[in-house]
């Protein structure tokens, strides 16, 4: 039988040439790895699926709480307080070009990582896109500024 304590002892005392001999085994065996993981991501899917729901979900709340200027997050334009519209506005219309410098898929994490960037807000979908297609949000009550804090685009509607 072999003493636990023991091994647990060796293991402290040899952390560090454990972990090298570790790392040459997975760099030799490459391959083997990848499969072995393959293997587990697909015997796992719907565990691996749940997870990443839950954490884009928390993500997104922490996000949303920091930025909302209400408690629970709502739109700053219309007070739409459903979770699932809300998203993240760039207060100054440069979101595209910003998505391209970060070049993340996932912008929830990039503004955790980050420690929430000031130049964002809470809008919620319609009035995002609004902003973004037409330069204005028919409810009128948010605008998109330049850079040096100015405010462009005065409220105007299609219709008029």
């Amino acid at each position: 039988m072999v003493d636990k304590e023991y091994l647990r002892k060796y293991r402290i005392k040899n952390r560090r040439k454990i972990y090298e001999k570790q790392k040459e085994w997975r760099d030799k065996n490459r391959e083997r790895l990848n499969e072995i993981n393959l293997k587990s991501r697909w015997k796992n899917i719907e565990k691996n699926r749940d997870y990443a729901r839950r954490k884009h979900l928390d993500d997104k709340m922490k996000v949303l709480k920091y930025y909302s200027i209400t408690n629970p997050p709502s739109c700053e334009c219309c007070g739409e307080s459903h979770i699932e519209f809300l998203t993240i506005d760039h207060i100054y219309g440069d979101g595209n070009k910003h998505k391209e410098e970060i070049k993340r898929r996932n912008f929830h994490p990039w503004l955790i990582k980050n420690n929430f960037p000031p130049g964002f807000r809470v809008l919620c979908f319609n009035c995002n896109c609004s902003l973004g297609f037409h330069g204005y949000c028919p409810h009128g009550n948010v605008r998109k500024e330049i850079k040096t804090g100015v405010e462009v685009n005065a409220q105007r509607s299609l219709f008029s």
